[in-house]
């Protein structure tokens, strides 16, 4: 199983709220509404700072994504919490044998520091962030997971995520995709991508899963 993060497994709204804002201002630039900066999350920050802002130029969206990477060392963390059930999901789904990647557009160090803060990190056995690779929907990062697991066909792996990206990105990596509708993204879009279903959050997953196989530790 190859997890999203943000909406996924994590709120981390008041944190990019807390971030973007911090680094708008820096600029001096008029700061974005809590409500447009939510609905920025999942993209990558080359992205979603001038959707912000139509008029910024280049010079000043690598700025602001500078300042933004920078308040996201100091606040990120703290402002992060898991959506249940995951903090209970994860390691049932260890302990039974699943193997269990994450795939995101973070940055490796606040990903980690994240999941340690909350015992989840040994939980995953492969981690890819987006200091690592292209962005999503590129399949790059799934290509890296799946050089983990090179005797596993495609079909057993699944990607879960709340973006229409993470569709995307698991179409392009001719994988099939379970979304959860618990981030800002509706049921309605997310069906309009045809994923093999649309679940409002990982408390439907095993049953989303009960079709569909996924990598294990230790194959039936």
């Amino acid at each position: 199983m190859i997890f999203d993060f943000d909406y996924t497994l994590f709120n981390t709204s008041a944190g990019v709220v807390e971030c973007m804002k911090r680094a708008f201002a820096e600029f001096n630039k008029e700061i974005p509404d809590d409500a447009s900066i939510r609905e920025t999350i999942g993209l990558p920050l080359p992205r979603a700072i001038p959707s912000l802002s139509a008029a910024l130029s280049k010079a000043e969206i690598d700025g602001i994504e500078q300042q933004f990477l920078r308040f996201a060392d100091l606040y990120m963390v703290e402002k992060t919490v898991p959506i249940p059930p995951v903090p209970t999901l994860l390691p049932e789904l260890a302990s039974e044998g699943f193997h269990l990647a994450l795939l995101t557009g973070k940055y490796r160090a606040r990903v980690a520091r994240t999941l340690e803060a909350h015992s989840l990190l040994d939980c995953f056995d492969s981690i890819v962030c987006g200091d690592e690779v292209r962005g999503k929907p590129d399949p790059e990062g799934l290509s890296r997971i799946f050089e983990k697991w090179k005797d596993y066909p495609r079909d057993e792996f699944v990607m879960i995520g709340d973006h229409y990206l993470d569709i995307l990105t698991a179409k392009n990596g001719h994988i099939d995709c379970i979304a959860v509708s618990s981030g800002k993204t509706s049921p309605q879009v997310l069906s309009s991508y045809e994923p093999l279903a649309v679940i409002p959050d990982l408390g439907g997953l095993r049953a989303a899963l009960s079709g569909s196989t996924s990598a294990r530790r230790d194959p039936a």
